[in-house]
């Protein structure tokens, strides 16, 4: 038995190129979006998995100062997929 799966898209792809700094964060958490993708909203979720905050029509970054001290998860999405960036707030 053999198949030929396509195991990625361009979108996903294209969400990989995207990254976050400084990591730890203090106020202001800068997106770097060198494709310049449409990131439709941002979700920051702490570690049980609780919607902290949401963004929508997130541009170049997101503020952060209000969210306690911790480790978050910080989840971006466009149109047809999502990725996830491990971030420190101090």
């Amino acid at each position: 038995f053999s198949s030929t799966c396509n195991l990625s898209t361009s979108d996903f792809k294209n969400l990989n190129s995207i990254s976050v700094y400084p990591n730890p964060v203090k106020d202001k958490l800068w997106i770097e979006n060198p494709n310049q993708i449409k990131i439709d909203k941002a979700e920051v979720y702490n570690l049980s998995g609780k919607l902290i905050k949401a963004f929508d029509g997130v541009n170049d970054f997101i503020d952060v100062e209000s969210i306690t001290e911790g480790i978050y998860f910080l989840k971006v999405y466009n149109e047809k997929s999502s990725h996830t960036f491990k971030v420190l707030k101090n």
